[in-house]
């Protein structure tokens, strides 16, 4: 279409809206592709004059430059061979353009960046630049402040290795805007940046013969990392500023991508593109729809290479930014994500990053819906927040007790979210085929102070969220919170669905029935931002539909027990526009305000028709809470506290600790204790702390996975028959343990281990 068009102008002069430099160079690329394509002589001709005329055109906006270099130069390579004698003539003029977009990069100073509006995008189409003028040299001497080795450099080493362009210690530019595992600070906004980040990314593998992921393992990351963090339906989730969106520009990659990896990315878009003619997210849209002429140029048939899921479900660990889970990569698998910042978040640049009060929050899917939704970035409805405040998050709040603050203009209640930029750490990670658990921690020192600034609070507050998912079956989220001084310790949950109304005109509720301890509860009803107390209580249950017209219910069963008010907010879920902003019901669970809490929560779903796990609370004899959950086949127990406790029949140390029982313990695991009874009798016990300790009994061998920061005694019990065991640690024979009636004792070294006990 652009191509056609530029063949009715005459780019000697000015062509009118279009007449600056970025779009006519859109135009020079697009009639170059055109001649390469159809070999019809009027675009070769339309693309010479086009690329002649370099310095004639409007430069309103510098942020276009950078652009602009980068669409002339793929112009410039496709039609160099035609150029003739104007081809010195077109270098100098795209050299100086390239000069002028890269002096632009730091303009604003010499330590400013800008992944998003900027950088992200201008130092790919600046590389893309520099490897078509490779070799130039600039025999006519123009004041030029730069060289093509810098330009070609913008793509590759300052992108991804080092920036020597600022004064901010070398940082790569990619590190403003997303983490080692791929994950965006700012989700969607990464449709600004990748379009040109591609483009350079096929250039420099054509150019190098190498592919840019090869070479650059963080670009491979970046570009599949909805691979692994989207929905088990394939689209985005809600986190930040995304809006469940789909990925449109992996078939632009896979050439790319590494062999075993290209399978993978093959089979998600596969699987993505069918959901989408499905529609089965009818208000959601694209994500990183790329130029046609870099689709063109790099799409390729692969229709005969085989396809596969990935071997892993979950992706977690210490160094993510967002932790997934993951049942299995069915459409209807259990799913939650949680937002695990890492402190370099704090300098990317983006304000709207850290107050977004999201810190240690959560999104859960089950059953093929999304039953508790992040807030997103509501933009119209409402006071059109951006999805900026606590509310907006299933995550933690404060209220002080002694001088209480005034009620939030967001929420019209005194509690106060968590600045987010407060140091994190995620401590410890499990992977076993049995328990996929995140451990992570943050010191809270400031909270929104209602104006989207940081407010210092009195005292220090410790707050650990430990998300457990046992047997990918259902979530426990355990939630530790420690200070000096008293606080009230607030929760906050966001009961959801992707079922919803069309609010194009108004603001209309999410489809969803809500009980709160087993009555049906009118929320909908409600005025918009206008708290009402409930009561004390600890069961809530809604019905919606999943996305295939399912009828499905999530629970949420939690303790302590506490005073819950409940309150109708704006969020976006499950769409990007205005279409998606619904109102939706939010639950704030406040017990009394003292100096810890230690809730433990637990999220399951089914279908209508298929029967429920059933949730009771456990009386605890110590300092602590404690939750049964029950099923067709077995009886769980979870427990968060402190010192000893007995609760059912089990007493620990531990801060948390998770059975599984059927006839008898066959599963458990330990954080941050040395041991746990079974009706007065050891289970297990160690001489120091362990960070985390689980363990599978499958009859006839014994799994563990273990981390401990100190070397450790380990005594299990143990059906002892004599010496028909093998014991394994980290796949390596063992022979000096100690068996003694019921109990076992091994001798662990520090760190973490794999423990395999199997019966001869």
């Amino acid at each position: 279409m652009e191509a056609n068009q530029a063949l009715e102008l005459d780019f000697t002069r000015n062509i009118g809206i279009y007449n600056d430099w970025s779009s006519r160079g859109q135009y020079a690329a697009s009639c170059a592709v055109m001649w390469y394509v159809t070999q019809d002589p009027r675009y070769n001709a339309k693309a010479l004059s086009i690329l002649k005329n370099m310095d004639v055109g409007d430069e309103p906006n510098h942020y276009i430059w950078a652009m602009a270099a980068g669409s002339y130069a793929i112009a410039y390579d496709l039609m160099q061979p035609y150029l003739g004698s104007d081809d010195a003539m077109v270098r100098d003029k795209l050299a100086t353009l390239t000069d002028k977009a890269y002096q632009d990069t730091n303009s604003v100073g010499d330590d400013y960046v800008s992944f998003w509006d900027a950088h992200g995008r201008d130092y790919p189409a600046i590389g893309i630049a520099g490897l078509a003028l490779d070799g130039y040299t600039n025999p006519n001497h123009l004041p030029l402040k730069s060289n093509v080795t810098v330009w070609k450099a913008c793509g590759d080493v300052y992108f991804y290795e080092s920036d020597a362009s600022h004064t901010n210690g070398g940082r790569p530019i990619y590190s403003y805007g997303y983490t080692l595992d791929g994950t965006d600070f700012l989700g969607s906004y990464k449709d600004y940046v990748v379009g040109w980040e591609i483009a350079y990314a096929q250039a420099y593998t054509h150019y190098y013969g190498v592919s840019l992921f090869q070479v650059y393992p963080q670009a491979q990351a970046y570009f599949t990392n909805e691979l692994w963090n989207s929905l088990p339906i394939k689209y985005g989730t809600d986190y930040s500023t995304s809006g469940c969106e789909y990925a449109q520009y992996y078939d632009c990659i896979a050439n790319l991508v590494d062999p075993v990896n290209r399978s993978y990315v093959l089979n998600f878009y596969d699987a993505e593109q069918a959901n989408v003619k499905k529609d089965l997210l009818p208000k959601a849209h694209w994500l990183g729809q790329v130029d046609p002429i870099t689709a063109f140029l790099t799409r390729k048939d692969y229709s005969d290479y085989p396809r596969s899921p990935p071997p892993y479900t979950s992706r977690i660990g210490d160094d993510q930014l967002y932790q997934v889970f993951r049942s299995s990569w069915d459409a209807n698998s259990s799913w939650m994500g949680v937002v695990t910042k890492s402190p370099q978040v704090k300098d990317s640049e983006a304000s709207r990053e850290y107050n977004h009060q999201d810190q240690l929050a959560f999104e859960w899917y089950s059953r093929g819906a999304i039953l508790m939704a992040d807030g997103g970035e509501n933009k119209r409805w409402g006071e059109a927040q951006y999805g900026l405040t606590e509310f907006y998050h299933n995550g933690m709040s404060l209220e002080n007790p002694w001088s209480a603050w005034p009620n939030s203009k967001y929420g019209n209640m005194p509690s106060r979210g968590v600045w987010k930029s407060g140091a994190l750490a995620t401590t410890a990670v499990i992977e076993s085929g049995w328990m996929n658990a995140t451990l992570s921690r943050t010191n809270v020192t400031q909270v929104n102070n209602d104006d989207q600034s940081p407010l210092n609070i009195a005292s220090r507050v410790s707050w650990e969220r430990d998300v457990l998912f046992p047997d990918g079956d259902y979530f426990l989220v355990f939630d530790r919170l420690d200070s000096n001084d008293a606080w009230g310790f607030d929760n906050i949950f966001r009961p959801s669905t992707q079922d919803t109304q069309d609010s194009t005109n108004s603001c209309k509720p999410i489809n969803i029935t809500l009980y709160l301890d087993g009555q049906l509860y009118d929320w909908a009803s409600l005025e918009y931002k206008s708290p009402v107390n409930v009561g004390s209580l600890n069961v809530v249950q809604w019905d919606t539909k999943n996305v295939f017209g399912e009828e499905v219910t999530g629970h949420l069963f939690t303790v302590p027990e506490s005073p819950v008010t409940i309150m109708k907010m704006v969020g976006r879920t499950a769409g990007y526009d205005e279409r998606a902003e619904d109102y939706v019901p939010v639950l704030v669970f406040r017990p009394q305000a003292g100096q810890s809490l230690y809730r433990v929560t637990a999220l399951y779903a089914n279908y209508r028709g298929e029967a429920p796990l059933n949730a009771s609370d456990v009386p605890v004899s110590g300092n602590g809470n404690a939750l049964m959950i029950l099923g067709p086949d077995f009886a769980d127990h979870a427990y968060s506290g402190t010192g000893t406790s007995t609760f059912g029949p089990f007493t620990t140390d531990a801060d948390t600790v998770y059975v599984k029982t059927s006839a008898d313990p066959i599963e458990y695991t330990m954080l941050n204790g040395k041991y746990i009874d079974y009706q007065s009798s050891p289970m297990v016990a160690f001489t120091d702390p362990v960070i985390y300790f689980t363990l599978k009994n499958t009859g006839k061998n014994i799994l563990i996975a273990m981390d401990s920061e100190n070397a450790n005694t380990m005594a299990l019990r143990f059906p002892n028959k004599g010496d028909k065991y093998v014991v394994r640690i980290d796949g390596r024979d063992r022979y000096d343990w100690k068996a003694d009636v019921d109990m076992l004792e091994l001798q662990v070294d520090s760190g973490k281990h794999t423990i395999e006990i199997n019966e001869i």
